[in-house]
């Protein structure tokens, strides 16, 4: 979707019309250590993920991985 619409897509929906995404000027934090700023661009753009695997080398068998991902697109940089 970042990229636009497939030939497939604009095939089987033909009546939408794209928007230009508006240019954003000022990109710099004002205050990028305010824990405000971090929560809400968690929110968006991360996410906790909790995996439950066999294992066959601890007592119950299982495995316990978690991870916290933030990721951005490149054209956020």
């Amino acid at each position: 979707m970042n990229l636009g619409l497939s030939d497939k897509l604009k095939g089987a929906f033909p009546n939408v019309v794209p928007v230009d995404r508006p240019l954003v000027k000022n990109q710099i934090i004002k205050d990028p250590g305010a824990s405000s700023w971090l929560a809400g661009f968690t929110a968006g753009e991360g996410c906790f993920i909790v995996l439950i695997k066999k294992s066959a080398t601890t007592k119950l068998g299982e495995t316990v991985n978690l991870a916290f991902k933030l990721t951005e697109h490149s054209r956020d940089e």
